[in-house]
């Protein structure tokens, strides 16, 4: 039998996975963590040309690390000093702390407490612990703990992209 119709929106894939490939523009970046940090998280520019490294108030965000096909994968995320690509402009699957829907703003976590990761999405304000990404957007719905789609455009230049912790 003959398939007579399909979707055109994809299925949820893992976190991490870029969920399409139109407009998408990713840069390649060395984690400069010091440990294997997961897909699908937020990261900034390091000081050291080429690194990224953890999120935190007032370091420039680069992107979202996103899965590539090029190398082994480790299911865990990318390991200490490996190249990984970096999402800056696209869609991509993140898991969000909280319920979020479509035209959502997206923050960032900057500060980790108990059950909390750095680098992880939101919608709300949780005090001081996480920043507004300008130019970022939920596509989709996703309840706690779901993957929900994130679309980014970061600006050209860096400087308009450091963090602010919400007040």
């Amino acid at each position: 039998m003959a398939q007579t119709s399909y979707s055109i929106t994809l299925s949820a894939a893992y976190e991490g996975y870029v969920a399409d490939s139109e407009s998408s523009r990713v840069i390649p970046l060395r984690n400069s963590i010091g440990s294997t940090q997961p897909y699908g998280r937020a990261v900034c520019f390091s000081t050291t040309e080429g690194d990224f490294r953890a999120c935190a108030a007032t370091r420039v965000l680069a992107g979202i690390l996103v899965r590539a096909n090029d190398h082994e994968l480790d299911a865990s995320g990318l390991p200490a000093s490996e190249v990984g690509n970096i999402l800056v402009e696209g869609s991509a699957w993140v898991v969000v702390e909280e319920a979020v829907v479509p035209g959502n703003p997206v923050r960032v976590r900057l500060t980790a407490g108990s059950g909390e990761t750095v680098g992880a999405f939101r919608t709300g304000a949780d005090s001081t612990d996480c920043a507004l990404i300008p130019n970022a957007v939920y596509e989709t719905a996703a309840s706690t703990s779901g993957l929900a789609r994130v679309r980014i455009n970061l600006p050209g230049t860096s400087a308009t992209m450091s963090l602010t912790a919400d007040a």
